[in-house]
């Protein structure tokens, strides 16, 4: 519990539940762990001091799920896990706003910078994860909107990235 007057720490259960219940909804921003999950982090690198990680690799994408959660991050399951969260979401219409980070061009499978094709197939299966995560929590998917600040998504290739339930284009 945040006391009174005190802003809780950015994509924290605390923030994101206080956002959620005073607001019409969310926005968090996502990116996929080593492992494979999905872990609310804004920055390509994690956001603690650097004798604090468990290893040399600074990228958010080489971490496992378990490595972000003991320094303090949210997984998007443990987001919907949240009763409260869970009930605006679901049952009183409010907004999630899920942001899809690319992978950072030198993490262990970031692509390079001319990893066009790699970026996309990696903001895809973020979304196919997503997507599923919200299924099964039963969040109606006019409740939810996915976008990333990344051009590919509009290539002729990505088409199965614009037929998920969420996602919505904007120009």
């Amino acid at each position: 519990m945040v006391p009174m007057g005190e802003q809780a720490p950015e994509n924290t259960l605390a923030s994101l539940r206080h956002a959620i219940e005073h607001n019409d909804g969310i926005e968090f921003d996502l990116r996929m762990t080593m492992d494979g999950e999905l872990i609310l982090h804004h920055d390509n690198k994690v956001s603690v001091a650097k004798k604090r990680l468990p290893h040399s690799y600074t990228w958010v994408e080489n971490h496992t799920l378990d490595e972000l959660t003991s320094l303090g991050f949210l997984s998007l399951r443990s987001l919907l896990e949240d009763s409260k969260t869970l009930k605006q979401w679901k049952e009183n219409g409010k907004m999630g706003c899920l942001e899809f980070k690319r992978p950072h061009p030198r993490a262990l499978y970031g692509g390079g910078i001319f990893g066009k094709k790699q970026h996309i197939s990696h903001i895809g299966t973020m979304m196919e994860r997503a997507e599923s995560l919200l299924d099964e929590y039963e969040i109606p998917p006019q409740n939810t909107v996915y976008y990333s600040f990344h051009t590919g998504i509009l290539d002729q290739g990505s088409q199965d990235l614009r037929d998920t339930k969420g996602f919505h284009l904007f120009l």
